[in-house]
């Protein structure tokens, strides 16, 4: 029971972790640019300087496709290496830790990092956007959990597959 708690405790670290790492200059915020509401987005398309470096715009489906790859991955990857630890009875018993798993770092990312984190931090702002105000649109981020819900699930699908 321990090592499923420090395996959940772990991702949202990691996820922590990322989001810190991928943010602190204007390139590197353009890595989660679909995260940022569509008025920061508009101005940056406006922009001469960043609208060079913005991403090509994606649709809702193949962010969810992106997230459920980089997700079975991780959660595959260490869910194989602590099968061991965590113990498992069988499908069920893995699919519901890896649902239940996936659904809190979900939770964890919305409430922790996208409405505590990222409208208080000055690393997530644009140089040409600098006020608080631009970054405080919380249904952009509800939305985002909202998309993760399912991804969640076909992860602990999956993921149960291979460690039971």
């Amino acid at each position: 029971m321990e090592y499923r708690i420090v395996f959940v405790i772990f991702f949202c670290l990691l996820m922590f972790y990322l989001a810190y790492k991928n943010s602190g200059s204007d390139a590197k915020n353009m890595i989660n640019f679909k995260r940022y509401s569509c008025d920061v987005q508009k101005a940056i398309r406006k922009d001469d300087d960043l609208k060079k470096i913005a991403p090509d715009d994606k649709s809702v489906l193949t962010l969810m496709i992106s997230n459920l790859i980089i997700n079975l991955i991780l959660f595959g990857f260490f869910g194989v290496i602590f099968k061991k630890q965590l113990a498992f009875t069988g499908y069920m018993d893995a699919f519901i830790f890896f649902l239940i798993a996936g659904e809190l770092v979900n939770l964890f990312d919305l409430l922790v990092i996208r409405l505590l984190w990222w409208p208080n931090t000055k690393r997530i702002r644009f140089s040409i956007l600098p006020k608080k105000e631009c970054y405080q649109d919380y249904k952009m981020h509800f939305n985002i959990f909202l998309m993760n819900i399912p991804v969640y699930l076909v992860v602990a699908l999956s993921v149960a597959l291979f460690v039971r």
